[in-house]
């Protein structure tokens, strides 16, 4: 199952902080991307992925 290009409709402007289930094993997630657009008036950006180590 892929999930690529998924995106979640989040309020993060207005919370600052989110959390979401993914119904998927961690070890099937290749990446997680917030922001990807870099539209959001951010300072730390450097927080805003996941990238799984390489099997």
């Amino acid at each position: 199952m892929s999930l690529r290009g998924r995106r979640k409709k989040t309020g993060l402007w207005a919370n600052p902080k989110y959390s979401f289930t993914i119904d998927q094993p961690k070890e099937n997630i290749e990446a997680i991307v917030l922001d990807p657009s870099n539209l959001m008036a951010d300072i730390d950006k450097s927080n805003n992925y996941y990238v799984a180590d390489e099997k």
